[in-house]
């Protein structure tokens, strides 16, 4: 179920097949088998296409459909003469063995708190609240579970129930959830083309036990052609952005929340393939008054961004490092002081109290070819969108994981560590550090009897590293791993979720 251009080049199956892109299967009828029960085994690149058309070919009432994972399962299984049967679908994947030498551990600790059960298919993302308390995940099986730690328990490794369950309004799998500022309001999209906004319905915060937590859906917000795959709330949750595989973005007002009153301010329509994912910048780019930018990642293998231009929305540059699908992006931490560099040791007590920005911002990305990219821009004292572009490959991990990255997650107010998961079944720490180089912008004819340089003859250029693999969890799930999040107020808990239709509470301990 692959595009056309990607079955044209290698690998190729050691057998016959039928190409049907995804999203085809009805205009392409004529080519599929004419008895209902004929066995269907569906496959793409990395098996998450393939479960879209696994989809449509039962809603054409197909009644054998098995979703063959991605191209390197289906001829692994092939050569192996083993004929794909719907139990063995069933069974966990084993970790692929391609990739390059493992890249060095630090040797970190990722402890296993908790495992949440209470899906029946697939998780697609698992998002912590904004105060920390509550775990939002959603999934295959179409319905969204709140959970969150009993009253009064101290324990972060214990005591963690299901308080909701909302299943009401979308048809289809819900890929993508996320919570507004305030923590009030949760939004989700499916692959019915909707986008669900729910309310929390605070009565008496003492009854929040197992099933008690109450949450009404407020609207649905309908404009993409077919399935929307992510979703993401602006700072002050006035804007909400959704995007799909119709190619388009489209960024909606909360006109006035408290009467789910919504309206649609832009449709960005410059991607060429399917866009993977969506995020708003938490706070703003520049550091006098900060800009709203809005970041993209695409099935072309790129990722844009956009900025406010009046009353519309503008792609201000588009980042071009990665060589297949970019699936999930994150930003980094938040520019931070640090005390000047001087040479005048009977000064250093007094200048050290002068703190001065960290000029870089930074964004990571992951993708389907195995990378995760670091790009980084200085700041901008301006206040124009102009001032959203200058983003440049800083650093390019080339075999991040040893199969496609499918979700990332920077940690922004403590250790800074970078969560990483995708279709190995792992999870991995990678740790970051700042570099400052210094450099001399005085004359260099100077005459040695010249005064020693100071602080004005000086600038500094800010570098962040993703230098150290601190730790992996090569079998996180029994599955593909499709999300990973680090907690907004606990900085040592992360959770993640997978096929294996499991949430896990992870505590990070580096070395």
């Amino acid at each position: 179920v692959r595009s056309p251009e990607e079955v044209a080049q290698p690998p190729l199956l050691p057998h016959p097949f039928i190409n049907i892109p995804v999203g085809m299967m009805k205009e392409s009828e004529i080519e599929l088998p004419p008895f209902k029960n004929t066995p269907i085994v569906v496959y793409c690149r990395s098996g998450h296409r393939s479960e879209t058309a696994k989809f449509e070919l039962e809603s054409l009432n197909y009644t054998n459909v098995i979703n063959g994972g991605g191209i390197y399962d289906v001829i692994s299984v092939m050569n192996s003469a083993s004929p794909i049967s719907a139990a063995e679908s069933e069974q966990p994947k084993q970790q692929s063995q391609t990739g390059t030498k493992p890249l060095p551990k630090n040797q970190g600790e990722l402890s296993l708190l908790c495992e949440l059960s209470g899906h029946s298919d697939t998780v697609w993302c698992a998002v912590w609240s904004p105060n920390g308390k509550y775990i939002a995940s959603c999934g295959s099986d179409i319905i969204i579970n709140i959970w969150g730690k009993t009253r009064n328990s101290n324990s972060i490794s214990s005591d963690w129930v299901l308080l909701a369950t909302l299943d009401e309004g979308q048809q289809r799998t819900i890929r993508n959830v996320s919570w507004s500022p305030c923590g009030k309001y949760i939004s989700s999209v499916s692959f019915d083309g909707t986008c669900a906004v729910w309310e929390h319905q605070i009565n008496n915060e003492n009854t929040e036990n197992v099933g008690q937590m109450e949450w009404e859906l407020i609207v649905q917000l309908e404009g993409h052609e077919n399935e929307v795959k992510s979703v993401s709330w602006n700072n002050d949750g006035s804007l909400l952005a959704t995007c799909g595989r119709d190619k388009s973005i489209w960024i909606w007002e909360a006109i006035d929340l408290s009467e789910a009153e919504f309206e649609c301010l832009s449709v960005l329509q410059e991607h060429t393939q399917d866009v993977k994912c969506i995020k708003f910048h938490p706070n703003g780019i520049g550091n006098i008054n900060p800009l709203p930018m809005l970041v993209s990642a695409s099935y072309d293998d790129s990722l844009k961004i956009w900025g406010e231009d009046g009353d519309d929305w503008i792609c201000c540059q588009t980042l071009v490092g990665h060589s297949s699908s970019v699936w999930c992006l994150a930003f980094g931490p938040n520019p931070t002081n640090q005390p000047n560099h001087d040479k005048d040791d009977d000064n250093k007590m007094e200048q050290d109290e002068e703190k001065k920005e960290v000029n870089v911002n930074a964004i990571i990305s992951v993708s389907d070819d195995n990378s995760m990219i670091l790009w980084t821009k200085p700041l901008d004292e301006t206040s124009t969108t102009s001032s959203l572009s200058g983003w440049s490959i800083s650093q390019k991990i080339s075999q991040a994981h040893s199969r496609s990255l499918y979700s990332v997650d920077w940690e922004r107010t403590s250790h800074h560590a970078i969560a990483t998961c995708g279709a190995d079944n792992a999870i991995r720490i990678f740790k970051t550090s700042l570099k400052r180089a210094i450099s001399n912008n005085n004359n260099n004819n100077k005459n040695n009897d010249e005064e020693e340089d100071n602080g004005d003859d000086q600038s500094t250029t800010d570098m962040i590293e993703t230098n150290e693999l601190d730790i992996e969890i090569e079998h996180a799930h029994d599955g593909d791993v499709n999300s990973v999040a680090w907690s907004p107020i606990e900085p040592n808990l992360l959770v993640s979720a997978g096929d294996d239709a499991i949430v896990r509470v992870w505590s990070y301990k580096e070395n």
